[in-house]
């Protein structure tokens, strides 16, 4: 099997889990769509990451990851251990901002 087939193997496998997933979500009610909002955009941002970066990846790597289940759910998984900056990047953004609104409205009141 040569590369490009094996491309379009593992884009496969990463579509048929996203399909599913979304199914999956489907059956929900509003509430608990609403409640899943972060995993559901978390799950296809990793689905659209997947299908951009295997243009890159190995054959091997993409062979292995073949046979690997519930892929994106497990990068799902292994995304809510890392440590998450935007809070606080949030954060300081509001502080900065509102300090330089602020700062405006007393240019103009001058």
């Amino acid at each position: 099997m040569n590369s490009e087939e094996i491309q379009a193997l593992f884009c496969c496998k990463l579509y048929r889990e996203c399909v599913q997933f979304k199914e999956e979500q489907l059956k929900s009610s509003k509430e608990e769509i609403f409640g899943s909002a972060y995993k559901i955009d978390t799950v296809i941002n990793i689905y659209e990451m997947l299908i951009e970066m295997s243009q890159k990846l190995e054959a091997e790597v993409m062979k292995d990851l073949l046979f690997y289940p519930d892929l994106l759910a497990c990068f799902y998984e292994y995304w809510l251990k890392v440590e998450d900056s935007q809070y606080a990047e949030l954060s300081d953004f509001l502080k900065r901002t509102i300090r330089e609104v602020i700062r405006q409205k007393e240019v103009k009141a001058a």
